[in-house]
């Protein structure tokens, strides 16, 4: 368990270091993040593999966590990695909203996207312990 908690808070702080990473470039105004930052955005997605393995030799030891929603909360999660490969440059989300016509401006999706990270990924962590 205790691999599973670290790891957990491994990921908690990469994608704290990816919200003001793309706070920091959107408050500056840039118009890119940089291809370092989805590559740091794939270290969250590694760490979130380890996760996984983790959890699920957790569940098949018979451990289960404090409260359900931990589950759908890590689910959300690979949700926001499937977004963020899909947003990315080269992506397919992204090419599709450029294709439309509209304006997209990577910094403030970064920021949003990684807020959306690091918030779900405290709610998994703080589920997993059996806050409410």
């Amino acid at each position: 368990m205790t691999f599973h908690y670290y790891v957990g808070w491994s990921l908690i702080a990469v994608f704290a270091v990816a919200f003001f990473w793309s706070l920091g470039v959107w408050v500056l105004r840039r118009p890119r993040m940089g291809i370092p930052f989805w590559w740091f955005l794939r270290i969250g997605a590694f760490l979130f593999l380890l996760q996984l393995v983790a959890g699920i030799a957790l569940w098949v030891s018979g451990m289960r966590p404090a409260n359900p929603l931990h589950i759908m909360y890590a689910a959300l999660v690979f949700l926001g990695f499937f977004a963020a490969e899909t947003l990315k440059p080269g992506g397919s989300w992204r090419r599709l909203y450029i294709q439309a016509g509209r304006p997209f401006y990577e910094p403030m999706v970064a920021f949003l996207l990684s807020l959306y990270l690091l918030g779900v990924a405290i709610r998994a962590f703080t589920t997993g312990l059996g806050y409410p």
